[in-house]
């Protein structure tokens, strides 16, 4: 054992490991050069040596234990042969305690040489005949609700959580004990809210660790128990079922319908990320002697960033919850997932949080709310929608912009060649389109279906892979939730428009505290979203239209409104992105938004340089920077809408505006995206 581990320890010196063997971090690779590097060196297999050491290592525990028999054995009863069930009666307690002793050590030899006889047996059987080469993975079974619930634990799981000193347990596992002992705010609050902290915070811990093992993918398809528990083999046992319920709850989460695989997640963003894109110009000509140089490169960066949010609650007090808890308890009965407090409090908070979340990331516009006012949900975070809007603002991105496809309805064909005409101008201008998804409002897809059976035949066929294609284009649709009425469509390589995050599984982290008899609950995280790459980056909306899509990987159409001739209002109900057309008189004024909402941004844009309309500081638009008055097509106000400002009558508040091709961002209400003063 000695020679092993002085070997051991010198190639863990050699390949620099030593630290990372004292605290444990050693990873399958480590252990692969580990076993190289050994195999190099003393021309013997590291496993065979280190299970030849661990052998030799038991057999002198055994012969120890034989020899202090032997120590501890009386002489008299080892020369009169008398039976060690044989009891003294004038026994003392030095020697009781000396014959319990041995008799525990006669125990374990037996048990050792029990173990040793077997392994001899199985080497022997080996040997005559091999077992077969079986390459599938052993898993540790840990039922979810342990042996049964016993007098000490809920469902018999051996862990404070689930100890039956705690109230909820005792509920649980008997909810007619709720009626017959009242709460002790005093006492069961404190513990309630420790517990809940704790839990969350391992689920979230759990959570991130799944996804690094990439595991995650298996409980996304609701497959929970295809997850391998062989890491847990050393765990306590009620850790592992704490860890086995952990992974039920958040499949549970993850069965909330997201986004995740239109626009997959990438994690590890903790403010702003540097994406560097490469453009590289013609290389290529006729040959000709001489030093006639061509071709360049172009170095330009995208830059993704997150931004933060949080959710904060503030429960009346612990006898509300106390009350929820056990009126649900009764109304659902037998649901495993949920017969603990503690998981059904984090698991509906986290069920809301993922809805809530799925819709910030398409239509979410990250907005800073006023100091000590609670802000809306799609606020905390931009999305999708809005990030492609900052890469138009930003001069990276021009829009595919014709009437024939910027809208369409669910009348006739309309809706087939809106997409046709769409995708004919971004073939024209991309060359081909191999590769690329078209990503469409997934409230439309029956419109879809129903304009393409108009098109084709009223007995089209929609099942099967071609399903979700675009007929005669083999191009797939990605239907993508949560777009409200938009008309927005996509074309996009799948992966390029991600979801950024900071640490996986960081929303889950619920933490509670107590102020008297209110119960806070609250957690932070962050997220965005970015593409990897879209195209050149312009320093005015004349040169991008200049470049005319070239290198351009993105391509969208403008899905706005366009507004009456001499408009003065626009309506919210219709859409959240307005354009003027050509006016018939000067300086007409917009002065309302009728039907806006909290929770969206809205944009008024010049679309035509003839009598554009202006917006005054007055009126619902008394709070923003300036009076808007645009000078070129492109120019633009975004404001969002509070409809608790002014007493109840509602206020525009200004976020960004471009005037003259000049951008400009209220960096007290957008303080993190990249042109904003921080």
């Amino acid at each position: 054992m000695k020679k092993f581990k002085v070997q051991f320890n010198a190639i863990l010196k050699e390949l620099k490991l030593a630290d990372k063997a004292k605290n444990n971090e050693l990873t399958p690779e480590d252990w692969d050069k580990i076993a190289e590097a050994y195999q190099a060196k003393y021309n013997s297999d590291f496993y065979d040596d280190q299970e030849q050491a661990e052998t030799e290592e038991r057999r002198g525990s055994i012969h120890e234990a034989a020899l202090n028999l032997l120590a501890t054995e009386d002489d008299d009863d080892s020369t009169s042969g008398a039976s060690s069930d044989t009891i003294d009666p004038n026994e003392t307690a030095e020697m009781k305690k000396v014959r319990e002793e041995k008799e525990a050590a006669e125990k374990k030899l037996k048990e050792k040489e029990k173990e040793n006889t077997g392994l001899t047996e199985k080497i022997k059987n080996l040997e005559k005949d091999p077992e077969p080469d079986d390459p599938k993975t052993e898993v540790v079974t840990i039922g979810l609700l342990g042996p049964g619930t016993t007098a000490d634990h809920l469902f018999g799981i051996p862990s404070d959580m689930f100890s039956m000193d705690q109230r909820w347990n005792k509920v649980a596992a008997n909810p007619a004990y709720a009626t017959l002992t009242p709460v002790d705010e005093s006492d069961d609050g404190p513990k309630f809210r420790q517990a809940v902290t704790a839990y969350s915070k391992e689920l979230s811990n759990r959570y991130k660790t799944l996804h690094e093992s990439g595991q995650l993918a298996s409980l996304i398809k609701g497959a929970a128990l295809d997850v391998g528990y062989a890491d847990l083999e050393d765990a306590g046992l009620g850790k592992q079922f704490v860890i086995r319920r952990q992974d039920e709850l958040i499949a549970r989460i993850l069965a909330v319908p997201t986004v995740y695989d239109i626009f997959p997640r990438r994690y590890g963003v903790q403010d702003r990320e540097l994406i560097t894109n490469a453009f590289f110009g013609e290389f290529s000509q006729a040959y000709q002697a001489g030093e006639v140089w061509k071709g360049d490169v172009d170095l330009q960066p995208e830059l993704g960033h997150v931004d933060d949010a949080m959710y904060k609650t503030l429960f009346e007090s612990m006898k509300w919850i106390e009350r929820q808890y056990i009126g649900y308890l009764n109304s659902e009965g037998s649901d495993a997932v949920k017969w603990s407090m503690i998981e059904w409090m984090v698991l509906n908070i986290a069920e809301v949080l993922v809805n809530e979340q799925s819709k910030r990331r398409i239509m979410g516009i990250f907005i800073k709310p006023a100091t000590g006012t609670p802000g809306n949900a799609l606020f905390a975070s931009t999305g999708v929608v809005h990030t492609l809007i900052r890469y138009i603002h930003e001069h990276k991105l021009l829009t595919l912009n014709d009437a024939a496809y910027n809208t369409y309805s669910n009348t006739l064909t309309v809706f087939v060649e809106a997409v046709d005409a769409f995708l004919a101008d971004a073939l024209e201008k991309r060359g081909n389109l191999d590769g690329y998804a078209l990503h469409l409002n997934r409230n439309h897809k029956m419109w879809y279906k129903a304009s393409v059976r108009r098109q084709y035949g009223t007995d089209y066929d929609f099942s099967g892979p071609k399903g979700d294609m675009v007929v005669d284009w083999d191009i797939p649709i990605k239907w993508v939730p949560n777009m409200n009425q938009s008309k927005l469509m996509i074309l996009q390589k799948p992966g390029n428009i991600q979801c950024l995050e900071f640490v996986p599984g960081e929303m889950f982290k619920i933490a509670f505290d107590r102020d008297m008899e209110a119960v806070k609950s609250w957690s932070t995280w962050k997220e965005g979203v970015s593409a990897a790459f879209t195209g050149k980056n312009f320093e005015t909306r004349a040169l991008l239209v200049a470049n005319d899509y070239d290198l351009q990987e993105v391509f969208i159409n403008q899905p706005a409104t366009t507004l009456a001739d001499d408009a003065t209002t626009a309506d919210a109900t219709a859409n959240f992105w307005f354009v003027s057309q050509a006016n018939t008189t000067a300086s007409q004024n917009i002065t309302d938004i009728t039907g806006a909402k909290d929770g969206e941004v809205y944009i008024i844009e010049t679309g035509h340089a003839t009598n554009p309309q202006t917006v005054n500081k007055a009126l619902k638009f008394s709070e923003i920077a300036s009076n808007f008055v645009p000078t070129a097509v492109g120019d633009y106000l975004m404001v969002h809408y509070d409809p608790t400002a002014d007493s109840g009558n509602g206020k525009f508040y200004e976020i960004e505006r471009c005037v003259a091709g000049t951008r400009t961002i209220v960096s007290a209400k957008q303080p993190n995206i990249p042109g904003a003063e921080r």
